[in-house]
């Protein structure tokens, strides 16, 4: 191991090669290393105010001090950073009387207090909202651990788009499972959690979107250890927890917006007509229903919340739960656990797997039945575990909460409050993470009664982004299940949208399960898709003047994506989506693939066909495939030039702009391009 002490006056820097090998005593050996002093994390930001974190990578020299230089095209602002003096190393700026869109860059600067000379540490940019937005594009994204290049291609996705207007952090942002066995035991805990930190954050593609997106951040579980809050205290380690907690407020908590309460990790935004509650479901569990995730505090604070003035005069609103509402039926889940458990022999397997599963079913209890009960069981235990189930929001003992956070949500989305502000529709959505697999479902209310009239607006939107970096499961029983989803997003053909729509799906509900099932049955929810891949989430909202919204949400992965684009008129005596397809829409980004087939070759699968004998691909649009035709008719001219275009922007890696059709939940008919 190579040691090497980097001079950079202000900093105590370190750097190393695990290996370096010479061949015999003459040989000379040539490393590079790496010098990393610093990096600039862009937290929450409005059309007036930003939050900037400041991280240095090890500690302050004395005789130092920091500062942070704003950059407009007025000129420039100098603030001071007070650098914590722990193991973090961290410190904030809040800036306040910014002026709306308007694009700031930052540099962090190493002051000399004797000389006066200075050094630059970091660099990083970001740009404030308007004052009044008719346009929001959110990113979001969970689970973070890589494990080599190909698992940081979603950030590097992320890191050569444009930037989000923010991007929402929702959990398992470091795996601290392996703190103990990765640092020494004579650390303080918040100092082992911190190491964690630098070392998961590292990453280029990572940190090149955190020095330019506005961010904000929850935790999951992970931030502290596996099943935290399932598990409780006792197990984790009283010192510990703390020492977790104090690394999140450092490096995650100092990103979200200034007006969270002391001590309380949950945080309400408001931006124009867009308003975003972010929960904590975490710090509270295991309380004991009916307050077993949120507890009562929380879940009063997002009543209140969703009852204020401003979130009541939002159109769009915006749930961020780290774990989601919806998901698969774990009540069906444990009964296939425990058939696994008793099942014996091929036969009774395959008889159980349609039972549950319907005929694809057969082959996933023939699975189970074939491997033998003993062996099927510690399958299934190590695929869907015990504390896995009752994470989830649909798990019997959680059932009260969510039916109270339903009954409110579903408030805001039918305007079902009485007030000035009744029967004013919104769009809801709830973002979310944690299990691994990519996914759109639809959340539908039948509940008219009580106070809680939803007949306005019956449906909510959920989409599921996860995992942005760790591997994706590849086997077990879990993923058999949600394969038989399918990744083709037909919002049009969904059930839920119909007058009166069958909620049960089957015995088990893979694609429609009831969320309150230990209640009244109020609440279902629809699984229209899954993807089974490193993925991030992106919803953008376009305001088409008054109430009328266009969204476009995508889970995007390396090669495949989840797609569903739709209007929303929110006067509509009847809310209902609009799909998208036969519009003409925009896209923009660089080809990273040109093909052309057969005249009446075509291209897609039959849900979502191109006729076209041109295709292109674009590095923003994973899994899309735009198409030109070129036939000799009055329109083969225009499109020989359309292709020249895009020949000459793939071999320039340049930026383009098509006009398509949208003939699908994915593709679309190229009716003009828009050259570099």
């Amino acid at each position: 191991m190579l040691a090497t002490r980097v001079n950079v006056a202000s900093l105590d820097l370190f750097s190393g090669h695990r290996v370096l090998v010479a061949r015999s005593p003459q040989s000379s050996v040539t490393a590079t290393v790496i010098v990393d002093p610093a990096k600039i994390v862009i937290g929450h930001a409005t059309s007036a105010t930003a939050r900037v974190l400041c991280w240095v990578h090890a500690a302050p020299h004395p005789g130092f001090r920091f500062v942070l230089v704003r950059r407009d095209s007025g000129g420039e602002h100098r603030s001071d950073v007070s650098i914590s003096n722990d193991a973090a190393h961290v410190g904030s700026v809040q800036y306040r009387g910014l002026a709306p869109d308007t694009a700031f860059t930052l540099s962090l600067m190493a002051v000399n207090t004797a000389n006066g000379s200075q050094q630059e540490l970091a660099r990083g940019s970001f740009r404030t909202r308007p004052r009044t937005p008719t346009k929001w594009t959110i990113d979001f994204a969970s689970c973070h651990l890589p494990t080599d290049r190909a698992s940081l291609r979603p950030w590097a996705l992320q890191a050569n788009r444009t930037p989000a207007d923010l991007l929402i952090l929702l959990g398992d942002q470091i795996y601290g499972d392996a703190v103990p066995d990765l640092t020494p035991t004579s650390w303080p805990w918040v100092r082992r959690y911190a190491y964690r930190y630098e070392r998961l954050w590292a990453y280029q593609p990572m940190r090149k979107v955190l020095r330019s997106t506005p961010t904000v951040a929850i935790f999951d579980d992970h931030e502290v250890v596996d099943d935290w809050g399932v598990a409780g205290v006792d197990e984790i380690g009283a010192n510990r927890l703390e020492g977790a907690l104090a690394a999140y407020e450092r490096f995650q908590g100092n990103l979200n917006p200034s007006n969270r309460l002391d001590g309380r990790f949950d945080f309400g935004m408001v931006d124009g007509r867009v308003a975003m509650y972010v929960l904590d479901e975490r710090s509270q569990r295991g309380g004991g229903s009916p307050h077993n995730v949120l507890g009562p505090g929380q879940l009063q604070r997002f009543r209140t919340w969703c009852r204020a003035k401003r979130t009541q005069n939002a159109d769009v609103v915006l749930i961020g739960s780290s774990v989601p509402l919806a998901y698969l039926p774990t009540e069906q889940l444990e009964d296939l656990g425990r058939q696994a458990a008793t099942g014996a022999g091929g036969l009774l397997g395959a008889l159980a797997g349609g039972l549950f599963f319907g005929p694809a079913g057969a082959i996933v209890g023939g699975f189970v039945g074939a491997a033998g009960a003993a062996l099927a069981y510690d399958e299934y235990t190590e695929d869907i575990r015990e504390p896995d189930l009752q994470d989830q929001w649909v798990h019997d003992r959680n059932q009260p909460e969510l039916v109270a956070l339903l009954d409110e949500i579903f408030d805001l989305a039918a305007g079902a409050r009485p007030g000035p502000t009744a029967r004013r529709a919104r769009a809801v959505f709830v973002l979310s993470g944690d299990v691994h697999v990519g996914g759109m479902h639809l959340i539908r209310s039948e509940r008219s009664g009580a106070g809680h009239d939803h007949r306005r607006n019956r449906i909510v939107y959920q989409l599921t982004s996860s995992p942005v970096s760790i591997e994706p499961p590849d086997n077990g029983l879990l993923k058999r299940i949600v394969e038989s989803i399918g990744t083709e997003v037909d919002l049009g053909g969904a059930e839920f949208l119909t007058e009166n729509p069958d909620r049960s799906g089957g015995p088990l509900g893979t694609h429609r399960f009831v969320l309150d099932s230990n209640h009244d049955e109020y609440y279902a929810a629809e699984f229209l898709g899954a993807l089974h891949e490193r993925n991030v989430g992106r919803l953008v909202i376009e305001n088409l003047g008054e109430r009328r919204y266009r969204f476009l949400s995508s889970i995007d992965g390396r090669s495949d994506s989840l797609v569903a684009m739709f209007d929303l008129d929110l006067d509509a005596p009847q809310v209902a989506p609009v799909d998208l397809k036969g519009q003409v829409l925009r896209v923009s980004g660089t080809p990273i693939e040109l093909r052309a087939n057969d005249i009446d070759g075509g291209f897609g699968p039959p849900s979502d066909h191109l006729d076209a004998e041109v295709v292109v691909k674009l590095d923003s649009a994973p899994g899309r495939a735009f198409g030109l035709q070129m036939r000799g008719d009055d329109a083969e001219a225009a499109h020989r030039g359309m292709l020249k275009q895009l020949r000459d922007a793939f071999n320039g890696a340049d930026r383009v702009a098509l006009d398509y059709r949208c003939t699908g939940p994915r593709n679309g008919i190229i009716i003009r391009v828009i050259g570099p």
